[in-house]
């Protein structure tokens, strides 16, 4: 099984997740990126377990990884460019959220994200959606190619 996703949400302890995941024995790649996304953030400062460049690299590492057995990949795609600014919402939000815990965190996180993008936050979503999408296609494409 492959997962395509921004990466994990910004507001989880990431090096605790990667540990589990490593644990797991679940490889994080990074597609075109060497540093785990965090959803809306392009660079968490956390490394991925392996870079793969384009969607042929992506292919041919699944298919070695699923030959040996591994139970899953987590394929982190980075968000577009054009979506940077939004990483700058979510740590103002974060920044405003204080004494928050548990289950409130992420529901508060994303209404005042709302708030602060004027409702584009959805639209934000789905770009975010549309993109890995779109790489898990070309990687879909790819793998097919290879046989």
């Amino acid at each position: 099984m492959a997962v395509f996703c921004a990466g994990p949400k910004i507001i989880l302890d990431l090096p605790l997740t990667l540990e589990r995941l490593e644990s797991l024995g679940v490889p994080v790649l990074g597609f075109g990126c060497d540093d785990v996304p965090a959803f809306y953030t392009r660079h968490s400062g956390c490394r991925v377990s392996a870079r793969v460049d384009g969607a042929e690299q992506a292919s041919r590492t699944l298919a070695a990884a699923w030959e040996t057995g591994s139970k899953g990949v987590v394929l982190c795609v980075p968000p577009p460019h054009e979506l940077e600014n939004a990483e700058l919402l979510v740590e103002q939000a974060i920044g405003e959220l204080t004494n928050l815990a548990g289950a409130e965190v992420t529901p508060r996180l994303l209404a005042r994200v709302a708030e602060l993008s004027g409702g584009r936050s959805f639209e934000i979503n789905v770009d975010l959606v549309v993109n890995n999408a779109r790489v898990a296609a070309q990687v879909a494409r790819a793998f097919a190619e290879i046989g």
